[in-house]
């Protein structure tokens, strides 16, 4: 799947919605996500960013000492973080419980929470671009691309919330198939469905940032 600013590598069937690089990954054809709809979760918070980038540099330097999201966190006293399953250069990627869809009965209450490092805080500017392109990522809706839900903070922590995807990362499969390589069908698929993510993207204006 794609993300936005940061690059994100791409997955034959994204275990998290999250990679080394970056925010989302690319979907199969024919894959589910394992989130519910993006209208079951807020809308991209228009002060999520502070009202310019000096509010985010105010923050960034009052609460550059906060505590560490881990398992058990809470944030917003909604999202509770139950899993690591992923961590990048952009900071760690958790399975979180969605307590809003659980008291509306959703039967996937799941959600993949996007936390970003330390560095990011120091600048400002590059969390307000990072707030835009979420916005605009939000807009984009296709089968192999994962949906962003909201992007938000709680204190010193700026988080995405994304969609959870299911499934095993295209590294792991390539490492598996290190000596023989990908059956032709199985690559062929990968490969479509990673070129109709692009594809619809760039039709919106979208450029990945890393794609390799």
């Amino acid at each position: 799947r794609l993300e936005p600013v940061a690059a994100a590598a791409l997955s034959s069937a994204a275990r998290p919605a999250v990679d080394r690089a970056g925010l989302t990954l690319l979907r199969p054809s024919g894959t589910a996500g394992a989130g519910a709809s993006p209208a079951s979760t807020s809308p991209l918070r228009p002060d999520a960013s502070g009202a310019s980038s000096g509010g985010w540099r105010k923050w960034a330097s009052e609460d550059a000492a906060g505590t560490e999201v881990g398992v058990g966190t809470v944030l917003r006293d909604r999202f509770l973080i139950e899993e690591v399953v992923g961590e990048g250069g952009m900071g760690l990627v958790f399975r979180a419980r969605d307590r809003r869809r659980e008291e509306a009965s959703d039967r996937n209450p799941f959600v993949a929470i996007k936390v970003l490092g330390a560095e990011f805080k120091s600048h400002p500017d590059a969390l307000i671009a990072l707030q835009r392109e979420a916005r605009r990522m939000q807009q984009l809706s296709h089968p192999n691309i994962a949906s962003v839900y909201d992007f938000d903070r709680d204190g010193p922590h700026v988080y995405l919330v994304m969609e959870l995807l299911e499934g095993e990362s295209l590294d792991r499969v390539l490492l598996r198939h290190a000596n023989v390589g990908l059956p032709l069908e199985q690559a062929r698929k990968v490969i479509e469905s990673t070129g109709k993510a692009l594809q619809h993207a760039h039709s919106r204006g979208l450029v990945h940032s890393d794609f390799k």
